[in-house]
């Protein structure tokens, strides 16, 4: 049963990497982005699932490893998806958005929360950040009912983004007053984020962002 201060969570996971994987995912990274038509200095990029395999081997030994210091704030989470990658370049930013939770998913295990590394940091700048708030514009989902036996009964829940909105403020976002709440973390420390969490990241001022980021689910067979 997934509770709300679940999808609300910060919490963090110090060495999730050691010194030797953050070398061997850079140099993995490095060696892709030669690879393809792409060069930091064009746009940001994200590519949700980051396409070599042996990336995805190692962090998944990372997950494996954190699991359980996270299941001890969030004890419905189980496991994780696929890896995706961000890396930004100067001004470079991720606008202020937040995911929410799919309360009628029928087609797999929901995500609950969302972890992020970075393997590279910028020199300045490409800070990642939740923002808060009680504005009734976000926490607009309704609440659970007795018979959603997957949340607990009056769980409150925040409004999802559309169809083809992906990652950007929206204009009812972009009013709304909040709190913001920025985290600083040494590479190789994972960031854990509930869904329901408004986030983004500041915009990069000197260097290069490099992150990975997956989402935290419920088990499987939840449902």
């Amino acid at each position: 049963m997934i509770h709300v201060s679940e999808t609300l969570i910060t919490h963090s996971v110090e060495d999730f990497l050691t010194a030797e994987e953050i070398d061997r995912l850079n140099k993995l990274v490095d060696a892709h982005l030669e690879e393809v038509p792409w060069t930091v200095a064009r746009a940001a990029r994200y590519e949700e699932l980051f396409p070599v395999p042996e990336v995805q081997d190692v962090l998944a030994e990372a997950a494996r490893r954190a699991l359980p210091a996270v299941r001890r704030v969030a004890p419905s989470l189980a496991g994780c998806t696929s890896w995706g990658m961000y890396q930004g370049a100067v001004g470079d930013r991720v606008p202020p958005h937040l995911h929410g939770v799919d309360r009628h998913a029928f087609d797999g295990p929901r995500r609950v929360a969302r972890l992020a590394v970075v393997v590279r940091a910028a020199d300045r700048g490409g800070d990642f950040f939740v923002d808060t708030t009680s504005s009734a514009s976000v926490w607009c989902g309704g609440e659970a009912e007795p018979q959603e036996t997957d949340f607990a009964v009056g769980m409150h829940f925040t409004r999802r983004p559309g169809p083809g909105h992906g990652v950007q403020e929206a204009d009812w976002l972009a009013g709304t007053p909040r709190a913001r709440w920025t985290v600083v973390a040494p590479v190789g420390t994972a960031v854990v984020y509930g869904t329901q969490l408004v986030h983004g990241v500041t915009p990069v001022v000197r260097g290069t962002l490099r992150k990975f980021v997956t989402s935290l689910t419920e088990p499987a067979d939840h449902r």
